[in-house]
Parts: C-alpha cells; structure tokens; sequence
C-alpha cells in the first residue's frame, strides 16, 4: 500500500484550524512524527514572550498585577474602563492563571531585570507544560472507557494541538501591542462586575464567576473544542466520555485559583457607621445633627455647609435713630 505523504508544518496546522475532525481522524498514522514538537516549541515560546511584553508594559505604566489573572488590577465594583478596556488576556497554559512575576515592576537594568525576565518567560511558558501533562492524564479516561490501555504520547500530542489557538491569540496581542495597544482586564472580566447575579452572588461564587470571566475568550472555546474533537477523533472516544473530559478539565482550571487563593472576590465595603455631627471644611464641629449622614468628599461637605448657614438663625441688626427734619416724627 502506498502511503500516503505527510504533511507540513503549515499545511498540520492549517488542517488542524480549519478541519480539525479530519487532522484527528488521521493523527494516529502520523503521530510518529516529531512536528509535535516543533509546534510545542513554537507555543512555549509565544507564551514566554507575551507574558514578558505585559510585563514590561505593566511595569512602564506603574500597574501591579493583580494575584491569579493575568491582567492589571481593576476594581470590581467601580468603573470597568479604569483597567484599560477589555483585553483578550490570554490565559496562560489553557487558561491557568500567573501571579505576578517577581521583580516585574522593577525598572528595566541589571542581573535582576534579566532574572525576572527570565522568571517570567519560564513560569508562563511552564504553565502550558503542566497544562499538556493534566491534559493527557485526563484523556486517558476516553481510552478507559473504550476497554484499551491509554497511549500517553498520543495523548499530550492531542493536548498540544489542542493549545493552538491559545498560541494564535498569543500572536495577535503581540501585534497589538506592537501597534500601540495597552493591556486591559482579562476575558470579560469588565462586564461580569456589572452582572446583577454577580453583586448578589456569595464571596465564593463571586471568586468562580471571577475566574471563569478571565479565562472566557473565544480562543480558549475554540480549545476546548478541538481538545472534544481530538478525543472523539484520535482516541475514538465516545461522545459523552469525551465531553466528560472537557468538562472536568474547564472545571479544574475554574475552580482551582479560587480554591489556591490565586483569585478572590472584591471584599465588603467598609461600614460607615452614621455620626450625629459633622466636621466642616474649616475643622469646626457643627451644631446642627446631620440625622446619620456622613460626608463622603469635599463637594458634599461644602454643600452641607452651606445649608448650615443658610439654617442658621440672622443676627439682629441695630435700629438707627431717625435723624430730625421737616419729615421727622
């Protein structure tokens, strides 16, 4: 039989973007092949460079990391538009999240800006490692419930194909950035804080919805979609164990920050407990009870002062004599 001729590295991945069932279906005749790794290789280094361009950017702005997303602090209950907009926020490794990098926000120069750059580009490009290795013990379960023996190597072959969308959004905030562009909040982390669910949810469903709102971008559905196809297609899973496999996987990536801490929900707002006298501008106390209300700024506080004075009672004006003339008396 002859057989047929392999693929390139280009025509692999344009197969595996625009038919993906059928770059599964034949991937077990091909798996022998070593363009795995160069794709392994291409995906590291797109996520090792992102995440130092952020970084870098972060620290030229003057903006901290917030812990478990990968994204500027924002504040959750306020304005979405103070983090810069809505950002792709790739999420590293599939969605897990990076702290910030030690010595990010350090300026650029000397043996520990190269250490921290290299700590960065390590962590993040590590993070899809990690990611690979869950992600092929976990579709070892498809081939459980066939009745065959899991094939690791196949399996993390599916797992990093699976991450090439991940890579290709990499690509395009590095173009972005290249062309001026700033990072924001990541996935639709501005928009979840204005859900009414959100502001009545509990801390913790406030922390999951928080951590599934960073990570929701269409390019990690589209890898979660082909992570689907490639064990319905390479490991002849069924449909219901296969999708099994990808919802335990979202479920772990989700849920495990907040369990680790790395994602938290804002806390409570600080209790103002009412007073009966205010402190005007001028530092003296009022002597009219404010019934509870607290002035929160300086706007308010004037105009609380002004309507003490226009309550406070005039004084008497002295009567002036009436001076004598021919109209006098």
């Amino acid at each position: 039989m002859q057989q047929t001729r392999p693929r390139g590295l280009i025509a692999q991945i344009t197969t595996l973007l625009l038919q993906p069932g059928y770059f599964f279906r034949t991937l077990p005749a091909v798996q022998d092949g070593r363009q795995w790794l160069v794709v392994a290789a291409l995906i590291f280094a797109l996520a090792a460079f992102t995440a130092v361009r952020q970084a870098e950017m972060n620290a030229d702005a003057g903006i901290e990391m917030s812990p478990g997303l990968n994204g500027p602090i924002m504040d959750p209950m306020g304005d979405p538009g103070m983090s810069g907009g809505i950002d792709m926020g790739i999420p590293p490794g599939m969605g897990m999240p990076i702290e910030m990098m030690p010595g990010a926000g350090a300026p650029s120069g000397g043996a520990s800006s190269v250490s921290a750059t290299w700590t960065t580009a390590l962590l993040a490009g590590g993070g899809f490692v990690l990611v690979w290795i869950v992600q092929a013990l976990l579709l070892s379960e498809v081939s459980l419930f066939n009745g065959r023996a899991p094939k690791l190597g196949l399996n993390f072959q599916i797992a990093v194909y699976a991450s090439v969308p991940l890579a290709l959004m990499a690509g395009l905030q590095l173009l972005y950035y290249a062309a001026g562009g700033e990072p924001g909040a990541p996935g639709l982390t501005g928009l979840v804080v204005e859900w009414p669910v959100y502001r009545e949810a509990t801390p913790f469903a406030q922390a999951v919805l928080l951590s599934l709102a960073s990570r929701f971008t269409l390019f990690w559905l589209w890898s979660l979609i082909l992570l689907y196809t490639g064990a319905r297609g390479a490991l002849r899973g069924r449909w219901w164990a296969s999708l099994a496999t990808v919802l335990i996987w979202a479920t772990v990536v989700v849920v495990t920050p907040v369990l680790t801490g790395e994602v938290e929900a804002p806390g409570a707002e600080a209790v103002i407990e009412p007073l009966t006298e205010g402190v005007m501008p001028d530092g003296e106390m009022s002597e009219l009870p404010l019934d509870g209300m607290l002035f929160p700024d300086k706007g308010v506080a004037e105009e609380g002062a002004e309507l003490q004075r226009e309550a406070a009672p005039l004084p008497e004006r002295p009567v002036e004599p009436v001076p004598n003339g021919p109209l006098a008396g």
